[in-house]
C-alpha cells in the first residue's frame, strides 16, 4: 500500500442517505416524508464536542474540571447530519416556536423517533462498534 490511496482526491465523497424518521410527518404524496442524512468530518465532530463541553473553574478562576453535556451533543450532531429538511429554515423554526436547528428536531420528533434518528446518524458516521466491522469484513 502506498501513499496515493490516502490523497484527498482518492477519498470518496460523503454520500447522502435517505431515511424515514417518522410515520407522523407526511410528504405531499401522503407517504412518510423521506429525510436526507450525511456524515460529518471528524474535525466538525470535534467542534461539536467542544461546544458542548464547559470548563468548571474554582473560586480563584482556575480551570478545575470539565462537564460534557451529552444530550446537547447528540442533538447538535443529529441536526448537523440532517440535509433535508432544512432545519435552519426560519419559517419552519417559527412554526414550532424555536430558534435553532437542534431545538427544531426536539420539537418536531417524538422521543423514540429522535432515538432512532440518532442511531442512524451514529451508523452513518461509523460509530458502530469495531468488532461489528471486523465481523462484516470476515463475511
Amino acid at each position: 500500500m502506498g501513499l496515493t490511496e490516502f490523497l484527498a482526491q482518492n477519498k470518496r465523497s460523503t454520500k447522502v442517505v435517505d431515511y424515514v424518521v417518522s410515520d407522523e410527518i407526511l410528504g405531499e404524496d401522503g407517504k412518510p416524508a423521506v429525510w436526507k442524512l450525511k456524515a460529518i468530518p471528524a474535525k466538525e465532530d470535534r467542534a461539536l464536542r467542544d461546544s458542548c463541553t464547559k470548563i468548571i473553574k474554582n473560586k480563584n478562576g482556575q480551570p478545575m474540571s470539565q462537564s460534557f453535556n451529552q444530550n446537547e451533543y447528540f442533538s447538535r450532531l443529529v441536526a448537523k447530519c440532517v440535509v433535508e429538511p432544512d432545519l435552519n429554515n426560519v419559517e419552519l423554526q417559527n412554526a414550532y416556536g424555536v430558534m435553532t436547528d437542534f431545538e427544531l428536531l426536539e420539537a418536531l420528533l417524538e422521543a423514540g423517533e429522535f432515538a432512532r434518528l440518532l442511531n442512524k446518524v451514529q451508523d452513518i458516521n461509523n460509530y458502530s462498534p469495531m468488532n461489528e466491522k471486523v465481523e462484516e469484513a470476515k463475511n
